[in-house]
């Protein structure tokens, strides 16, 4: 099929929304991505919007720019449409709306990326401070069976200095910082998720069950609240709730690798080896991260040599 007959076959009508063009840069669009890059292919503005997020991320994550700067929103969104002859050339109408789109959607696409739907909050921690509650995560998630939203997959020498996970300076630290911000009235949503999760990580239940309970850790609008606090369930033995709450994330969003393992999970340890446990673990095998593909085949391949 050539060129322009597979042009026909795409439809660029619409541009890509700022929500697609994030899961892409974050490599998260799943069974989408095929199509999401057809797009790409065939659409210039979607392409450079796609370029500019991709390279603001991975400036970000380097650590040049940590959030989403006021003047890249302002420049994305004051793309001029027409410049006079004293300030350049004047662009085509159709070349001027592609390039205030692109720009626009560029903006659109990095906020979405650091600040995520509705405005996810930068976290009171340090980028040092995050690191230790990361590796916390991440250690937890390689030891249990469990595998914590947003665990990286753990490191090959853990960072922690001395003792166990759960009394290491650095941890308690931070824990330590988390809990202050909470007494004083001063942690938002993000703050809340690093301390239940640290807290689960390093096995303060009872911490952890207590900041769950806060109206400030917004379990039904954030699905990584909803995931701690299917995990403190699975952790305390109550297998029915923890069951109710990943499938409430995952009717929100059925694309979820990290629900769809831990209810995978959750259900061999409550019903034994059911077609939908062992679905739910395949699905997490393809769709999911590396960690994720990881965990949910070591059980299968455990399953299978019981057999």
């Amino acid at each position: 099929m050539t060129a322009a007959l597979q042009r026909r076959h795409i439809d660029i009508s619409a541009h890509l929304t700022p929500d697609e063009l994030a899961l892409l840069a974050e490599n998260k669009a799943d069974d989408a991505a095929e199509r999401l890059r057809a797009h790409l292919a065939h659409c210039k503005s979607c392409f450079q919007a796609y370029q500019d997020a991709v390279e603001f991320r991975a400036r970000a994550l380097a650590g040049e720019e940590p959030h989403a700067p006021p003047e890249l929103v302002k420049n994305g969104r004051k793309v001029p449409l027409r410049r006079g002859k004293k300030r350049g050339v004047t662009r085509a109408p159709r070349e001027r709306m592609i390039l205030a789109t692109a720009g626009g959607l560029a903006a659109l696409a990095a906020v979405w990326i650091f600040l995520g739907p509705g405005g996810k909050e930068q976290s009171s921690l340090s980028s040092t401070e995050v690191a230790w509650a990361q590796n916390s995560i991440d250690i937890a998630s390689d030891r249990g069976p469990i595998v914590f939203p947003g665990a990286s997959g753990g490191t090959s020498e853990p960072i922690t200095r001395s003792g166990d996970l759960g009394s290491s300076s650095e941890v308690d630290s931070v824990l330590a910082k988390l809990k202050a911000l909470v007494e004083e009235g001063k942690a938002n949503t993000e703050d809340f998720f690093w301390l239940v999760s640290t807290e689960l990580a390093t096995g303060d239940l009872e911490g952890a069950r207590l900041h769950l309970q806060s109206p400030q850790a917004p379990v039904d609008t954030d699905p990584r609240f909803r995931k701690l606090r299917a995990i403190l369930a699975f952790r305390e033995s109550r297998l029915t709730d923890a069951v109710e709450d990943l499938r409430a994330a995952l009717t929100k969003n059925s694309n979820d690798a990290e629900a769809t393992l831990l209810l995978g999970i959750v259900l061999l340890q409550k019903d034994g080896q059911t077609p939908e446990a062992l679905e739910l673990l395949k699905r997490a095998q393809a769709r999911g991260s590396r960690q994720i593909a990881q965990r949910a085949g070591n059980i299968l391949d455990s399953l299978e040599q019981t057999k």
